[in-house]
């Protein structure tokens, strides 16, 4: 046989091998580990994406919080619960502070369409103000997202006559230490935490509504402003039979803390615990803890494990009569984690 034709057949004898059952299956096992090693490498890079985009939300918020400081010379009222004594949630608007910074987070248009003076949130709208408001509550605000929270961006919300669906938030602010500590009617031994739900100071007790950066005797840095609220731990029917996220950027019609923490309850609480529980607590979809933004603007990741007491304003008279802080015992009973809240204990803060 002529070279040629040596040549010829090998090539025809090369083009009709095909691939053995096992060399298939040796293929298929190869990329299936090299999916099961750079699977988890990608997710991470993700999450690692997500995380930061969360801190720079968190930032820059806390930065509008400044900027209207700046502007106002305090910080905004942090719900607009009543405006007399009554405790009624009817009496107020149900603006939260989220809701006056709309100008600097850059959502003007948003914020144009709001009424102060009406209702933020009602399913039949009767007046013009109402009108602009429903539209204005319906609008997602991008900085008020967390990129991790599972929630969606508009949910059904509880109103003031009914149910309407409204835009969710997935951060809060610090309302203080103690259970009940953002009203501010109960003075400042416990309204200790930077937003207060508005009630009329006219009766004992009460204390204004805003507070001043001036007021922050702790530092700056020593005192939480913000911290995440993840829609999936905060999840509740609140009465209405359809699954609720707490939390909306510009308020509520029923409670205060659908924008206001505490910190009474732990970080991110089983989704058994009670509502009034997992309502106020911090959360997040971050494994292990939880982002807070400080009043300096900083922002750092609490971990789950930090210490805390849970010791709530009626157990204050334990172990020192008529001291929430246990200053004599330099904060002993009084838990790193509720210390990060309040905003002049004069105690020292610690490692967190």
């Amino acid at each position: 046989m002529r070279p040629q034709e040596c040549l010829a057949a090998s090539v025809v004898s090369r083009r009709g091998r095909g691939f053995t059952l096992i060399e298939l299956l040796v293929v298929i096992a190869i990329i299936a580990v090299l999916v099961a090693i750079l699977l988890p490498a990608v997710q991470q890079a993700r999450e690692a994406a997500r995380q930061a985009q969360c801190r720079n939300h968190l930032k820059q918020i806390t930065l509008a919080l400044h900027n209207y400081h700046d502007i106002n010379q305090y910080l905004p009222p942090g719900h607009y619960w009543g405006s007399n004594q009554s405790d009624n949630a009817a009496t107020g608007t149900g603006w939260s502070w989220g809701a006056h910074i709309l100008p600097q987070l850059d959502a003007a248009n948003t914020y144009n369409l709001i009424d102060f003076s009406a209702r933020c949130c009602v399913q039949t709208p009767l007046t013009p103000g109402e009108v602009n408001n429903v539209k204005a509550v319906t609008k997602p605000i991008p900085f008020f997202r967390c990129p991790s929270d599972t929630g969606p961006e508009v949910a059904a919300t509880p109103a003031f006559d009914g149910v309407h669906q409204m835009a969710v938030t997935s951060y809060a602010g610090n309302g203080g230490s103690f259970d009940n500590s953002h009203y501010n009617e109960e003075g400042d031994g416990k309204a200790n935490g930077l937003f207060m739900r508005f009630r009329h100071p006219s009766t004992v007790g009460t204390i204004s509504v805003t507070k001043r950066i001036s007021d922050v005797k702790d530092g700056t840095s020593n005192t939480a402003a913000l911290m995440e609220s993840a829609w999936a731990t905060s999840l509740s029917d609140e009465g209405i039979g359809l699954p609720v996220g707490r939390k909306r950027w510009y308020g509520s019609a029923a409670g205060s803390n659908r924008m206001i923490n505490e910190a009474v309850n732990g970080l991110n609480p089983p989704n058994s615990a009670a509502n009034a529980t997992i309502r106020r607590a911090a959360s997040s979809m971050h494994t292990g803890g939880v982002f807070f933004s400080m009043l300096d603007g900083s922002v750092r990741f609490i971990s789950e494990n930090i210490d805390h007491t849970g010791r709530t304003w009626a157990q204050r008279n334990t172990p020192n009569a008529n001291d929430p802080f246990d200053r004599t015992r330099r904060g002993q009973a009084y838990g790193t984690y509720q210390r990060l809240w309040s905003i002049s204990d004069n105690l020292p803060l610690g490692e967190f």
